[in-house]
Formats: C-alpha cells, structure tokens, sequence
C-alpha cells in the first residue's frame, strides 16, 4: 500500500543527454512517463488519482522530469538507453488492479506523441482495508458541528484485529503523510458527547441510534459482518480558537492497532 518505487524505460533512440552532451543540444529532460489502467488510452486519459509522484495537469501535459538524463546502458546493449523516475507509488484499491506505463520523448502536449511501453502489466493487490464515505450526499461539509460518516472494510475472514482497536486521522492532503498529527478540527464522536482527537468506530451496540438518512440503514441489515470486518465512524468539523478546518482535500490515515 503506498510503497514508493523506480521505474526504468529502456529504449533504442531515447534522446540523448549527459556530461558529454553539449547543455543547448540536450533534450533527455523533455521525456515524460504517466501510469494509467491497463484498459485506458495513452493518449487521452489522464492519470488516475490513486498514482502518486507523477504531475499531470492534463492527458498531455505532465511535468515529472527523468531522474538522470538517458544515457546508454552498456556496449552490449547495442544503442539501447534508459530513463528512470524515482519516488512513485500507486494506493491500493479494494480489489486488484492492473496498470500500463505510456511514454513520450517530447512534445508531449501532442497525443501523436504518447506510446504505450511494451511489457506486462503492473500489478498491485487488493488493499488490506479501504474506506469510502458512507453517504457521499453529506459532502462537502458545510456547516460546523454537521457529523458525516466513514466506513472502513476490509475482506471477509483476512485479519484478525477487533474493529473496536481501529483508529482513523485525517492529515491535510498537502502533506500526505500520517506520521504528522491529525487535523484537531476534525474529530470523531464514538459516543454521544464524547471526543477522540484518533477517531474510534462507533460501538456495534450504538449503530442503531444513528441518524439513518446518513445512509446507515444499509450497515445494519448483517451485524455480524460488520461487528467483524467493517466498522463506522462519525467525524465531525468543529472549530479550534475561533478557527475551522481548513478548506482542501485531506489524506486518510488508518491503524487497526489502538
């Protein structure tokens, strides 16, 4: 989940660039790479969210440079080059998904320009856990003290760990990165009047005296697989020293250890 890797093009006719090239003449840092589904199209779909270290503002035009200019691999390799891009993750889905790598040597803003690369797919299993918000009508959160809910899952019968010890934060997406603290202004209720700056799962026994128009009927029709692999909790937009959270996209961070 979220684990950073290099990915290495190689290539015969790769634009040349390096120490021996002369500066005006180098134009390796112009190559492009961007990572989508296996089902989409090079050349007209943007990259999905979930990849991460690559910048795309369009289908076309992506400013993530190579790492190091191309340069030969060896005399074996007969004119063959590689270009490598570094700190790349993809976050994982509920079920397994599959990904193709699209390139392009310059002038990327043109689709004629993006190829696919050829090679097998990249693969990445299902998620250990996923989240989704329970009823996406509740969203963008508005007004402050309004509660909406998120649901954690993972597969039937894949882990051990009591929902109860489950925890959430929520990190400005600026950062993304669950070390830091959670957003103090957005905090879970696990019981009425209660407040938790780690959100905690709402108790299996208290489910059923939540407002149901936030979409929660739906959990409660199978307690027994949500008391094992899914748990829901309430978060709430409150307001620190007259401030509030902020406005933005922020990233989810879950531990299933208390």
């Amino acid at each position: 989940f979220n684990q950073r890797f290099s990915l290495t093009v190689y290539g015969a006719g790769l634009p040349f660039g390096g120490a021996r090239t002369k500066s005006h003449n180098d134009v390796s840092g112009r190559q492009r790479i961007k990572i989508v589904q296996a089902h989409q199209n090079c050349r007209g779909d943007n990259l999905p969210e979930e990849v991460r270290g690559i910048e795309c503002t369009t289908p076309q035009v992506c400013s993530t440079r190579p790492r190091t200019p191309s340069w030969p691999m060896d005399r074996s390799a007969r004119g063959y080059m590689e270009a490598t891009w570094d700190s790349l993750s993809i976050l994982s889905h509920q079920r397994e998904q599959h990904y193709k790598v699209c390139y392009c040597a310059g002038k990327c803003n043109q689709k004629v320009n993006w190829q696919d690369v050829p090679g097998a797919p990249l693969s990445f299993g299902a998620a250990r856990y996923s989240w989704s918000v329970v009823d996406e009508m509740s969203l963008p959160v508005d007004a402050t003290d309004a509660p909406f809910y998120v649901s954690v899952s993972r597969p039937p019968k894949s882990g051990s760990s009591s929902q109860s010890n489950w925890r959430l934060k929520f990190v400005m997406n600026a950062y993304k990165d669950c070390s830091l603290d959670a957003d103090a202004r957005l905090f879970a209720q696990h019981t009425a009047g209660q407040a938790a700056s780690l959100h905690r799962p709402i108790p299996i026994d208290d489910i059923d005296q939540e407002p149901h128009q936030m979409g929660l009927a739906s959990l409660t029709k199978n307690r027994a697989y949500y008391s094992q692999d899914e748990a829901v909790f309430r978060v709430v937009a409150t307001q620190v020293d007259g401030t509030a959270a902020s406005n933005g996209n922020y990233t989810v961070c879950f531990s299933s250890q208390a």
